[in-house]
């Protein structure tokens, strides 16, 4: 999955969140930063449970507040 297609995908995940859970402006852009910065991680193809896991667990290290932990988790 290149960075054109990871796109694309990421622009269809939030249509679909805006269009069925009638997510708002302000969740879907929270949501593209978050499906970004895991990006920074590594690509969608490398979302294994494994590396998911060790996102997860870098944002803990990192001491977010646990309703931002909670959201970026929901992402995925």
């Amino acid at each position: 999955v290149g960075q054109d297609a990871e796109k694309r995908l990421i622009d269809n995940f939030l249509e679909m969140m805006a269009a069925e859970r009638a997510a708002s402006a302000h969740s879907i852009a929270a949501y593209r930063r978050d499906l970004q910065d895991f990006l920074s991680h590594g690509s969608l193809r490398d979302a294994d449970t494994e590396n998911l896991t060790a996102y997860f667990q870098s944002l803990h290290q990192k001491k977010l507040a646990p309703s931002s932990v909670s959201r970026k988790i929901s992402a995925f």
